[in-house]
């Protein structure tokens, strides 16, 4: 089977790495993959992809694409009048480069929007990459999507095939939708993070620099990556139970200097490591003691959460009403804390450092867990979905 993955961007992030490992996983079994860069300029990923991988970069932002401008209707009055301007702006725009943005991309079988952004989407939607039939990757429940603009349900109508992570929102969306029939499909990002080598010395030195540290990796891109709830947790802990763990955030991002001046205020700098980004962060999950994921809004399925359970550490993320709780089920395979509040992270997090069999419970229910992530169940669900909507076989 031939596939077309297009992504806004390739840089540090979650949604990158689950890109980045279905295209080489599909490559290894024999398919034909194709890897459509939309953001030239954040590539970091892109070394990971197998070199035989057809590789082609085109520049289309989102400023680009219609359905973007949807969200002028929820502004001021303003905005109303603004937005049908705004859309044929875009529209002309981008019929205007399609010949050029889609040459050299050669017809698949199945074309994916794989970061779910309104520029891949759109170049799916519109037949920039020209293929049989078209998937929307959705990093989530369709309902999160559609809370933050009409524009991503316009896209869905055209492209009718949906994959989504989470149940989440699922049944109320039907119910205010009683018309709307997308073919859909529930598959889990795998994830290899425990199978993925790391060095042993760079382990054991992180380890002998860091102690038993706590480990975010995440871009910083607040409000979406909340480490600053993190960094308020640090006086919480010394002053309620006398713990002192020192934080390593790897990655990077606009929010970055924001995080570190916030470390500053409240003087936790001794405790806070801005490691920067790392494409194999195996080294860090090996070493550290235990993983948190903190974040300011909705998630999709949070890649972190799955590698540190795939290396055995206990996680600690914040409760949103969708990736973390279905991962974690409800906290029986991890702890689950308040939204924006570093109270409640900061107990979870001094019962794993403190309570020994509270640790290998959650340790061992998150290393089970995992086994429900694996590449073979997910790559066989993805190929099944993609070859019933080949042969014409609609889902519910």
């Amino acid at each position: 089977m031939r596939f077309t993955f297009v992504f806004d961007g390739l840089g540090c992030g979650g949604v990158e790495r689950v890109g980045v490992d279905y295209c080489n996983a599909l490559f290894r079994r024999g398919h034909t993959v194709n890897v459509v860069n939309l953001a030239p300029e954040r590539n970091e990923f892109v070394s990971q992809l197998d070199n035989k991988i057809s590789y082609i970069e085109r520049s289309y932002p989102k400023r680009l694409a219609p359905e973007r401008y949807c969200t002028l209707i929820k502004r001021k009055s303003w905005g109303r009048y603004a937005y049908p301007l705004a859309y044929l702006a875009a529209t002309i725009a981008t019929e205007s480069k399609k010949p050029a943005l889609k040459r050299g991309i050669q017809e698949a079988d199945v074309a994916v929007a794989m970061s779910g952004h309104y520029n891949d989407l759109t170049f799916v939607a519109k037949g920039i990459a020209p293929a049989r039939a078209a998937i929307a990757w959705l990093h989530g429940g369709i309902a999160s999507y559609l809370l933050i603009s009409d524009g991503f349900m316009s896209l869905y109508k055209r492209i009718h095939n949906l994959v989504y992570l989470v149940d989440e929102g699922n049944v109320e969306f039907a119910i205010s939708n009683p018309y709307l029939r997308f073919n859909m499909r529930k598959i889990y990002n795998f994830v290899s993070a425990g199978e993925k080598p790391y060095t042993k010395e760079k382990v054991e030195r992180y380890r002998r620099d860091y102690g038993d540290f706590v480990l975010m990796v995440s871009r910083f891109d607040y409000p979406y990556k909340d480490h600053f709830t993190v960094i308020r947790a640090l006086p919480v802990l010394k002053d309620r139970y006398g713990l002192e763990p020192k934080v390593v955030f790897v990655g990077d991002g606009e929010s970055m200097d924001a995080a570190k001046e916030s470390a500053e205020e409240l003087g936790v700098t001794g405790q806070v490591v801005f490691a920067g980004f790392d494409p194999e962060p195996a080294n860090y999950y090996k070493a550290c003691k235990l993983v948190v994921q903190a974040c300011a809004a909705t998630e999709g399925l949070p890649t972190t959460i799955l590698e540190g359970m795939a290396f055995g550490k206990p996680v600690v993320a914040t409760d949103v009403r969708t990736g973390p709780r279905e991962i974690m089920k409800d906290g029986e395979c991890g702890l689950l804390c308040r939204f924006k509040d570093p109270e409640s992270l900061a107990d979870k997090i001094a019962l794993l450092l403190t309570d020994e069999g509270a640790y290998e419970r959650y340790a061992e229910a998150g290393k089970k867990r995992v086994e429900d992530f694996s590449e073979e169940r997910s790559v066989a669900s993805l190929l099944g979905f993609a070859e019933s909507i080949l042969d014409g076989k609609n889902e519910v």
